[in-house]
């Protein structure tokens, strides 16, 4: 995948030498943002719980979620995975 077909209603010029570092790029661009996407979920888990794994929700996620840094990021991880 170049970024002439990513973007196909730009100026994206499909350029022969450039495709490989363009193709590289996008795909670790995607391989990054599912590995965000695992992390979160892996922490939502932690704080939450998760029946599957025999998890019980961490006894201290109120305490953390009322930090407003947390409460944040805690608020994007539940709606975002339960």
């Amino acid at each position: 995948m170049t970024l002439a077909e990513l973007l196909p209603n730009t100026l994206a010029l499909n350029i022969p030498h450039l495709a490989e570092r363009q193709t590289w790029l996008i795909e670790e661009a995607l391989r990054i943002d599912e590995a965000i996407k695992s992390m979160d979920k892996q922490i939502a888990s932690l704080f939450y719980g998760d029946q599957e794994k025999g998890y019980k929700p961490h006894p201290y996620t109120k305490i953390l979620m009322s930090f407003p840094i947390m409460s944040e990021y805690g608020v994007y991880i539940y709606r975002r995975y339960w």
